[in-house]
């Protein structure tokens, strides 16, 4: 519907992500949330742009440097199942994956996440590859 949306995550560690804990310092993506939001109400994206993903490192200040990165393919959490007699009832084991950013692209949110910056990833809601479609109906013809 054309409304500006923004998506904010903070790093935290260890077991952190699996409760509400009073450990985890929001006030960089506090401050990071304000100015984008602020940013995205004073001019309108470009149309292409649904969603604003913004990463807050973990170690971030007010004072942390920002920078535009595009997703990268390297997955933040590994999910790691163990056995289970019941799929449905019984939960998920989720465990970091233990080289964040060593393989993650040169300007990519990861990367960035690495490097101790935060990461503003433009996302869209159209999810069709941006892939020559003529070349490609080309090699699936029969």
């Amino acid at each position: 519907y054309g409304i500006p949306a923004m998506a904010v995550s903070v790093e935290v560690k260890g077991g952190d992500f699996y409760t509400h804990s009073t450990a985890v310092d929001f006030e960089a993506a506090i401050h990071f949330t304000r100015h984008f939001a602020g940013q995205m109400l004073k001019s309108q994206l470009p149309p292409d742009v649904d969603v604003l993903k913004v990463e807050v490192p973990r170690i971030a200040d007010e004072n942390t440097p920002w920078v535009v990165t595009r997703l990268d393919r390297m997955m933040y959490y590994e999910a790691a199942f163990s056995a289970r007699t019941d799929v449905f009832n019984e939960p998920t084991e989720i465990k970091l994956v233990t080289r964040k950013g060593e393989y993650a692209s040169e300007g990519t949110d990861v990367h960035a996440l690495a490097k101790g910056l935060v990461s503003v990833t433009p996302l869209s809601l159209d999810l069709t590859s941006r892939t020559d479609l003529d070349a490609l109906g080309g090699l699936l013809k029969v």
